[in-house]
């Protein structure tokens, strides 16, 4: 009974471990040669946003097609979309609660039980609230083209 009880407790202080780590909110960093671009940010989470490279602006991890459309005069235009990955993060907590509750063999069955009920609670409200995600890439250059040239760079 104590055994259940104490998972019980640990699954309340782990919940959402992603969401809790590193909120749903994420900051992007955004540099352009030449600087000075302007920077339009669009379907983040959040209203549309401008700003003047070197810059940054903040996203919500659960936007699905953040669009960012840089624009300087004498360069082409350029625009691009970030991706949304799962975070590196909440898989690390995920996989800490499952060690530190299955560690004891002699209430198994138990622990099991505890486990899924804890990483499943977990991964759901990070699911929901943005918190298993990440944008990527979230700190970059983007290398405009100036008018009449061939090729546009983007490094990470």
């Amino acid at each position: 009974m104590h055994r259940l009880l104490l998972a019980s407790l640990l699954l309340l202080l782990t919940t959402a471990c992603g969401t809790v780590s590193h909120g749903t909110m994420q900051r992007i960093d955004v540099t352009s040669d030449p600087p000075g671009a302007e920077v339009r940010v669009h379907d983040c989470g959040t209203r549309t946003v401008a700003f003047t490279t070197p810059g940054h602006f903040v996203a919500s991890r659960k936007a699905t097609r953040c669009t960012l459309r840089f624009t300087a005069e004498g360069y082409v235009p350029f625009e691009m979309t970030l991706a949304r990955v799962s975070s590196t993060g909440a898989a690390v907590d995920a996989g800490a609660v499952v060690t530190d509750v299955l560690y004891d063999p002699a209430g198994a069955l138990e622990s099991i039980a505890v486990a899924g009920a804890v990483v499943g609670t977990s991964l759901a409200i990070d699911w929901a609230t943005g918190g298993l995600y990440e944008l990527s890439p979230s700190d970059f250059e983007v290398y405009l083209e100036p008018v009449g040239e061939s090729e546009l760079k983007i490094e990470n």
